[in-house]
């Protein structure tokens, strides 16, 4: 959090996933405190959600929260995600407050384990240790068992891992979905299953590897 004399810049260092209901959560802090709002996007200015959605794509990734009195800026950017504030009374803090608990609610799980770069060079390592090991043993002993799909799976686990970066790093900080939540088991689960494939084969290895040298 930064400070310049009553003023307050706070950064939100996770990235989210906004859908329009989220939006309504935000923009309501300042309604339901009698307070005007506007919309803010690469194309246009906007005074109403409703406005928003009608006119934009389902998608965006650019989107700015304004009041002007008390000051308020919420700014949604593909490369950050910051809260303005020019003075830091009672009213502007609570907003503030309020505004921090829905963004932090709205992150994206799991976000800095899967696009940890030891994560990925550990299972990178232990495939090819694994793949090498195996390998090994198949050419000295002049047979392929079902152990040659261990490094399958666990380079597929990885190719999975990758392109769910990308696709993090392609989406970046902020995605704002403009329309409701409606979203079936697998894609609500989407992280969870993706971090119990990559704990169960990471797990699997290590199993193997212990079994094969001990």
């Amino acid at each position: 959090m930064q400070r310049n004399k009553n003023n307050i810049i706070e950064q939100i260092k996770i990235p989210v996933k906004l859908y329009i209901d989220d939006i309504k959560k935000i923009v309501n802090v300042f309604t339901d405190a009698d307070l005007k709002v506007e919309l803010v996007t690469l194309k246009a200015r906007y005074e109403s959600i409703e406005e928003l959605v009608q006119n934009e794509d389902e998608r965006i990734y650019d989107l700015e929260i304004k009041c002007y009195d008390p000051s308020i800026s919420i700014m949604l950017e593909k490369n950050k995600i910051l809260i303005f504030i020019e003075d830091d009374d009672l009213k502007s803090r609570g907003a503030f407050e309020k505004i921090k608990r829905i963004l932090i609610e709205k992150r994206r799980r799991f976000w800095k384990i899967l696009s940890s770069p030891l994560i990925n060079g550990i299972l990178m390592g232990f495939s090819i240790l694994l793949f090498s090991t195996i390998l090994i043993n198949g050419i000295k002993n002049n047979y392929v068992n079902m152990y040659m799909f261990i490094p399958l799976a666990a380079f597929i686990c990885i190719i999975i891992n990758y392109d769910y970066n990308i696709k993090i790093d392609s989406k970046r900080y902020s995605l704002i979905i403009l329309k409701k939540r409606e979203e079936s088991f697998f894609k609500r689960k989407k992280d969870d299953l993706l971090m119990a494939i990559i704990t169960a084969v990471f797990g699997f290895i290590v199993g193997f590897m212990l079994g094969k040298f001990s």
